[in-house]
């Protein structure tokens, strides 16, 4: 577990982009010494604050047998923090409560389910160290990796100048040469019998409609400018017989 790389979108980050990641990498964290099988033990996480040990495991019992339900609490308070650790007997049990827990609420609440991280990856440092998985932008420590926020490949972004170049090749003025483009493209894309050819028919009507249509338009503006000109021929032609 690298905290650094937690804290990225790909994780190819090299420099710490927020004081999280800066207290996660100084921080020194022994996990608790428990007796609770890491395979067997899931993290649930975003519990309502008024939720409870018996009704966390009343909700986790239909899918296996439990060996014991742990939920963390303010040491001072005494209220919930929202999360807790759930251990099954078998590891199917937990496997199965995994794969279907995936977007479960819990009275309208959004939970998250994951495999307890503390004992299964060295390395591992909690979020209230400036580690963990998940977060929320609003909280300004993201973190990726997990079920709820995966990792995400690259993104490139193109420069100004190579875009504007590429936008300006591919734009069409005139609506006839863009028919005559499109019609050129859909000709040249090979296609099947059957469902394939209705398709082209499709096209192909689609396109001579909106043809119909320039023309149509095209000849309305034609014909209005004829009118305006006789007009003004005329208004002319009745003031040079008053003259």
């Amino acid at each position: 577990y690298d905290p650094l790389a937690a804290g990225s979108i790909d994780g190819t980050d090299t420099e710490p982009h927020d004081r999280a990641v800066w207290r996660a990498m100084n921080a020194h964290y022994v996990p608790p010494d428990i007796r609770s099988k890491p395979e067997y033990t899931l993290f649930v996480g975003r519990l309502p604050r008024n939720f409870r040990e018996d009704q966390l495991s009343e909700k986790f019992s239909r899918f296996g047998a439990l060996q014991s339900v742990h939920l963390i609490r303010d040491i001072v308070t005494g209220h919930s923090r929202g999360y807790g650790f759930v251990e099954f007997r078998h590891e199917r049990d937990a496997l199965h409560a995994f794969r279907e827990c995936n977007g479960l609420e819990i009275e309208g609440h959004p939970i998250i389910v994951n495999w307890e991280a503390g004992h299964r990856m060295k390395g591992w440092i909690p979020r209230r160290l400036g580690g963990g998985w998940g977060g929320r932008k609003e909280a300004g420590q993201l973190r990726f990796g997990c079920r709820d926020r995966l990792w995400r490949k690259p993104i490139v972004i193109h420069s100004k100048h190579s875009s504007g170049n590429t936008a300006s090749r591919g734009r069409y003025r005139d609506n006839s040469r863009f028919i005559d483009s499109r019609r050129h493209r859909y000709s040249d894309t090979p296609v099947d019998r059957g469902q394939g050819s209705k398709q082209q028919r499709h096209q192909d009507e689609g396109i001579q409609e909106r043809e119909r249509c320039y023309d149509h338009r095209r000849d309305r503006s034609r014909d209005r400018r004829d009118n305006v000109s006789r007009q003004r021929d005329g208004h002319k032609g009745k003031h040079s017989s008053k003259e």
